[in-house]
């Protein structure tokens, strides 16, 4: 498995925390250029994100996720879990993105 963390930022200010977990096949991803969209490195070496299932719940800042965030350890954040699959319904990742709320908004349209 690969780890790969992401700090996103608005402003540059840390915004999100965003860890993504690979198989050990997503060794290209190793030598790709992240700063864009992951799923465009995905396309180059035909794999298609097709679906995901997503939760979203409360969680609370630890120490590192503090630091990294500019926040209090145990202050509330948002928590995303996410699988996705690809067009052969294999898992492409599974990524943890753990939100600083007080500078972030989700809106959901269904």
């Amino acid at each position: 498995v690969h780890e790969i963390l992401f700090v996103r930022l608005s402003a540059g200010v840390a915004v999100l925390l965003e860890t993504n977990y690979y198989p050990k096949k997503m060794e290209f991803l190793l030598q790709a250029n992240l700063t864009g969209s992951t799923y465009e490195v995905f396309r180059e070496h035909g794999l298609v994100p097709s679906h995901a299932i997503r939760t979203v719940q409360i969680c609370y800042a630890t120490r590192e996720e503090a630091q990294r965030l500019g926040v209090e350890e145990n202050q509330p954040l948002l928590l995303q879990s996410e699988v996705t699959s690809d067009q052969n319904h294999e898992a492409l990742h599974y990524s943890k993105v753990v939100v600083n709320s007080q500078r972030y908004r989700l809106t959901m349209i269904t």
